[in-house]
């Protein structure tokens, strides 16, 4: 009867190791990285709906938040993939939302200069 306990045991440990694993590498949030777009004229919740509906829609972006009194839309960007960082500024653009500066993974990537 123990024998019986002791393998029903493995057995759920190893599907619970290995469903862990699959998690890790199947969900693509556990890798993802962060950017900001810091913007002018975000005035309101509307306007910055908008400019994270826009964002959303870049290939890549897997969700954003953004912040009114901050000026600012928190971008997630799925781990490997490839995001033309001239779309998010076009699609912040788009939404009539004035990009700034764009932040990625704490480094400057683009910068308004007038």
């Amino acid at each position: 009867m123990r024998i019986n306990h002791l393998h029903e045991s493995i057995i759920l440990f190893t599907i619970s190791a290995v469903a862990a694993i699959a998690v890790y590498f199947v969900d693509p949030l556990q890798r993802s990285r962060q950017a900001t777009l810091i913007v002018e004229e975000m005035c309101c919740d509307l306007r910055a709906g908008n400019a994270a509906k826009e964002l959303r829609k870049v290939a890549g972006v897997a969700a954003t938040k953004q912040s009114v009194v901050n000026r600012e839309i928190q971008i997630t960007i799925l781990g490997d993939a490839p995001v033309l960082h001239a779309s998010l500024w076009n699609a912040a653009s788009k939404a009539h939302v004035r990009p700034v500066k764009l932040i990625v993974d704490g480094r400057v990537i683009a910068q308004r200069n007038d």
